[in-house]
């Protein structure tokens, strides 16, 4: 982990994949793969950004893209 790691919320994680955030939760539940969030209080939830960056270039990988 960087030293100045980003931390993302959830429509950000969203954005930078293209998808919504619904599928963003649907991921999490479902998708062993995808990164794990981090509840830091009862209201916020985040997820690191290398985590986000490396798990699509991952699937990018997979595609042969």
């Amino acid at each position: 982990m960087n030293s100045l790691e980003t931390w993302l919320r959830v429509n950000s994680v969203a954005e930078i994949l293209s998808i919504g955030v619904s599928t963003v939760w649907a991921k999490v539940k479902k998708d062993k793969t995808f990164p794990q969030p981090y509840k830091v209080s009862p209201r916020i939830t985040v997820w690191r950004s290398s985590e986000v960056l490396e798990w699509m270039q991952k699937q990018c990988q997979k595609e042969g893209k």
